[in-house]
């Protein structure tokens, strides 16, 4: 069978069940299938006993690489047990070995499909006419681990022109879709903010504004419209802290349909380990905000290596959908300022910027817009940057920035405690170990997370 053979197959099958199941476009099913099965072949070792079994020959007819799930299909014929490998958040693979639907021929195992997302946790692709927005909605769903997947299918979508397969009545095109769409790009507080600063002094607003101009660019060379929310240009120094009702105000004026909030997280006053990335919505009224933030959540962990702290509720005016008329409103916390190798981080316009992009991607995943990629391949640089930065060589100075400093007798809270240090007192660092410190006194080592460099 040819590859347009194939697809001619599974387009008839699809035609023929698609309205049964209120499904309105069938071109990203068709390229699903062609994806999953390499056009019928099974030529992709993880798919291929799906497909036929490699030792007796006998069809499987599983083109959508499914997992069998009891009580879910009515039309397989039965399961078998196969390994084979998934792909993990961080782009890993990982091996699997797990139970796959069997089908008598090609027409059930396409009918199998539609039975498999007919449930509530595929809610939001019946009734989606929008092929792009079909790969979407069916990633959030997690239907796929890959972290490409919808932009995969898609291009095998494009590659094969799949849309002469649609109805006449999916009137949403596929190229850029982006009239109305207005997108709100806020950032936090203001840069006299009381308390809103790093342990040295650095203001949050500052990396706040930095991150939205960067995730303003990125928006618009996507075609997305964007509104600016609590500053005005690239000088952040300048910016008042705008009223949190003021916000919301001005969202809901532009009729924004998404809005994100840039912030840095704090834990204390001084420097401490706290760390890692996360995204916030509404604990009362978040829409649809939930997935835009495990969007954003999940590209966000691919960049520079940080502490996954996943999506969590509070009560955020910023937001709160019903408020501000928006569909998802999410606020992003980039990182801690209270430790220290973040907080360097987030001084930097590299990681900023890898920040802005990763949620700007979300944001096109979410609105059904194609992210187009920046020229200068900056999420590769910081993550290579940060990989590769040497440690430090020579000895220089470090002021201690908490009450009292423990000294140890090695590179690690593992080792008996030697000494204290108490706070401004400066030592000279003469060697780094997995973030610790040796002194020149011969004393000990000392957490630099605890230390500001003089």
């Amino acid at each position: 069978m040819t590859h347009e053979e194939f697809i001619e197959e599974i387009a008839k099958y699809a035609k023929k069940y698609a309205p049964q199941f209120n499904i309105k476009v069938i071109s990203p099913i068709i390229a699903q299938a062609c994806l999953e099965s390499g056009y019928g072949t099974g030529i992709y070792p993880d798919n291929r006993n799906k497909v036929r079994n490699p030792i007796t020959g006998e069809w499987r007819h599983n083109y959508f690489g499914m997992k069998y799930r009891p009580n879910r299909v009515t039309c397989n014929k039965g399961y078998f047990n196969s390994s084979g490998s998934e792909q993990k958040a961080d782009g890993s693979y990982v091996p699997i070995e797990t139970d796959w639907y069997s089908f008598d021929n090609i027409e059930m195992g396409v009918l199998g499909y539609f039975q498999f997302t007919n449930c509530s946790i595929y809610s939001s692709i019946h009734g989606v006419t929008d092929p792009y927005q079909y790969l979407v909605n069916i990633k959030a769903c997690g239907y796929a681990s890959s972290k490409d997947y919808v932009k995969n299918v898609w291009n095998t979508l494009q590659d094969n022109n799949l849309t002469r397969f649609d109805s006449v009545a999916t009137t949403t095109p596929v190229t850029q879709k982006t009239e109305g769409i207005v997108v709100a790009i806020d950032a936090g507080h203001g840069s006299n903010t009381a308390g809103k600063r790093t342990p040295d002094g650095y203001r949050e607003h500052w990396i706040n504004v930095a991150c939205a101009a960067f995730c303003e660019t990125a928006l618009k060379r996507c075609g997305v419209s964007t509104v600016r929310v609590a500053w005005d240009d690239g000088n952040a120094k300048d910016d008042e802290d705008t009223p949190l009702a003021t916000r919301q105000k001005i969202i809901k004026a532009n009729k924004c349909r998404v809005s994100v909030s840039y912030h840095a997280n704090a834990y204390g006053n001084g420097w401490n380990d706290a760390q890692g990335v996360e995204t916030l919505i509404s604990n009362s009224h978040p829409a649809d905000s939930l997935t835009l933030a495990k969007l954003a959540q999940a590209y966000l962990i691919q960049g520079t290596k940080q502490r996954n702290r996943g999506v969590k509720t509070q009560s955020l005016a910023i937001c709160n959908c019903q408020t501000m008329g928006t569909k998802a409103s999410i606020l992003v916390e980039i990182g801690f300022m209270t430790n220290k190798a973040e907080a360097d981080l987030m001084k930097t316009d590299k990681f900023c910027k890898e920040q802005a992009e990763e949620v700007a991607h979300a944001i096109c995943d979410y609105i059904g817009v194609k992210y187009i990629q920046p020229t200068d391949s900056v999420i590769n640089e910081i993550v290579q940057e940060v990989k590769n930065t040497p440690k430090q060589t020579g000895s220089y100075l470090v002021k201690i920035n908490t009450k009292t400093l423990k000294v140890r007798a090695g590179a690690g809270t593992q080792y008996p405690i030697t000494t204290n240090v108490k706070m401004g007192q400066v030592y000279t660092i003469v060697e780094e170990k997995d973030g610790w410190g040796k002194l020149k006194s011969g004393a000990g080592w000392i957490k630099l997370s605890y230390t500001i460099k003089v």
